[in-house]
């Protein structure tokens, strides 16, 4: 769970994310206040009242809740912004262009297929097993050059975007209404 906050805490620059130990003395007024009785209990507070919980260590869940609370999370890198593709440099674009190319279906998710670190990503990858479907994913979590750059490579500013055949197909909202045979359809290039 510390890598999660780690990765939220550089998706969410402007939000403070503090760690609390539950069972320490100097807490246990806080712990009671809120019915902290799972460890860990991530609490989300917006505008100085409590937003939203998971209790337990639920990866996907926590990083759902927090863009739920806190919104789209903000562009990491400086390389590029999703408001401006020309901000590519000519190495991130011929980067980015091998990535997209480097198989017929490429997903850029968060995590990887067997250990996904969003609900969203968690969610495409489900979609394109149900579908049968071969691909190749990118975590962009290992990258933030490829993270920030593929938001202004393919003007999608969020999350898991799918590639088929070098074309954008979308993100977590369009693949999951697409039928299988429609999301076949697109893999193939159809």
């Amino acid at each position: 769970m510390d890598t999660v906050f780690a990765e939220l805490a550089a998706d969410y620059p402007a939000a403070p994310f503090l760690r609390v130990e539950a069972d320490a003395d100097a807490t246990s007024a806080a712990t009671a206040l809120h019915a902290v009785d799972a460890v860990p209990a991530v609490l989300f507070f917006k505008g100085g009242s409590l937003a939203a919980r998971v209790d337990g260590a639920d990866a996907p869940r926590v990083a759902d809740t927090a863009t739920a609370v806190l919104g789209a999370p903000a562009a990491a890198a400086a390389t590029a912004t999703a408001d401006d593709p020309s901000s590519l440099s000519p190495a991130l674009r011929a980067r980015l262009d091998a990535l997209v190319a480097a198989s017929p279906v490429v997903l850029f998710m968060k995590g990887a297929p067997g250990a996904p670190r969003c609900g969203f990503s968690r969610k495409v990858v489900e979609k394109l097993n149900t579908a049968s479907i071969p691909f190749t994913h990118v975590d962009i979590l290992a990258d933030a050059d490829v993270r920030a750059g593929m938001k202004a490579y393919s003007d999608w500013p969020t999350f898991p975007q799918l590639y088929a055949r070098g074309e954008l197909v979308g993100g977590c909202d369009i693949v999951c209404e697409m039928g299988d045979g429609e999301l076949r359809a697109a893999a193939a290039g159809e």
